[in-house]
């Protein structure tokens, strides 16, 4: 059901994240990186699609086919692409584009870029770049925003303070959200996990919480026959559920991410991008990934957006059982039974503090 994509990339900031929160949108950057992949060729293109893990473009493009489909019939759910350029791309890569619903607009700032993502996240992502020099002639962006309130909405009068486990060690006193409902649920030696529906296009919440291990061990662990084995497993029961109330804001620059799962040339001035600049003198460098979401008894408003810079070359580099109270860090993931089985997971994030 999830690609080792959904996860590897998840695993490898993590690395680089451990006492703080995580959330990225794999959708997001599967989705951008293969519109930029379109652009290469040789062992730039090959190393972009062996991570991606599509044998070629034709695949490649298909799966995103697939995704957009998906997504499109996801009411709660928006998705855009946007390319802005100072220079005008090759017609093989904007055909390409065309495909993946990405306009093609002439760059001239970095408000310009900011604004586009600011309006295709609600305004819950206002900037994703600081700024612009005079050799990034292109920058290819991806949004995501979901809004989805609960199916089974929790009752305000039951939220209480509790006490989360901050690091997995340090006591903060926060709002707990408490229901007593049947829902889908599974545990196992090793976690308790329950998935939480929203009112509407087969949305659910996924909540996996750790017994034994420490949030960040259990991430370096996590497998994605493990997790297609937790979603198949849950069985309607009712539990005694108590979660906190949460926001989580997330930003990164992953091209060592990227490089650590296989794309090296692409950051370098070795990069082929000959399809989409018949000059060929551009390399990504830089991939900004940005992140919100919050959780409430109403339900969770999500974002992400990625920015994928490509710069002209300079030679550089009570007590029902079972009860789950989620009050230690957690994983909280959005997924869809709509989208591609391999593409599943819209937003994952690890909460480890409140």
């Amino acid at each position: 059901m999830a690609t080792p994509f959904q996860f590897s990339l998840f695993q490898d900031l993590n690395k680089k994240n451990v006492g703080k929160n995580l959330m990225i949108s794999p959708l997001s950057i599967y989705h951008i990186l293969s519109l930029t992949a379109n652009g290469a060729d040789k062992t730039t293109l090959a190393e972009m699609l062996k991570v991606l893990q599509q044998e070629d473009k034709d695949k490649l493009n298909s799966a995103n086919k697939d995704i957009s489909k998906g997504i499109s019939k996801i009411g709660s759910c928006e998705f855009a692409n946007g390319i802005f350029t100072k220079f005008d791309p090759e017609k093989a890569f904007t055909d390409v584009a065309k495909k993946y619903e990405a306009d093609v607009t002439v760059l001239k700032d970095v408000e310009q870029v900011n604004k586009w993502v600011s309006d295709s996240t609600h305004e819950k992502i206002p900037k994703i770049i600081d700024s612009l020099n005079k050799d990034d002639l292109m920058i290819l962006l991806n949004a995501v925003y979901f809004k989805g309130n609960w199916k089974k909405e929790f009752d305000q009068t039951l939220t209480r303070k509790n006490t989360f486990m901050n690091l997995g060690k340090d006591k903060k006193e926060c709002e707990f959200m408490n229901m007593t409902e049947k829902l889908d649920y599974v545990e196992d030696d090793d976690m308790q996990a329950v998935s939480l529906n929203y009112a509407k296009d087969n949305m659910k919440a996924f909540i996996v919480l750790p017994k034994k291990d420490d949030i960040n061990t259990f991430i370096g662990k996590l497998k994605s026959e493990q997790y297609t084995k937790t979603v198949k497993g849950l069985k309607n029961q009712k539990i005694a559920l108590s979660v906190p109330k949460f926001e989580v804001n997330f930003e990164a620059d992953i091209r060592a991410n990227l490089n650590a799962l296989g794309i090296n040339e692409a950051f370098s001035d070795r990069a082929d991008f000959s399809i989409l600049k018949k000059e060929n003198d551009l390399h990504i460098s830089q991939i900004v990934h940005k992140t919100f979401s919050r959780v409430n008894e109403k339900g969770t408003e999500a974002s992400a957006a990625t920015a994928v810079t490509m710069t002209r070359n300079l030679s550089i580099d009570a007590d029902p059982k079972p009860e789950m109270i989620v009050n230690k860090p957690f994983l909280f993931i959005i997924r869809s039974d709509k989208l591609p089985t391999d593409h599943d997971i819209l937003f994952i994030s690890k909460v480890e503090q409140i």
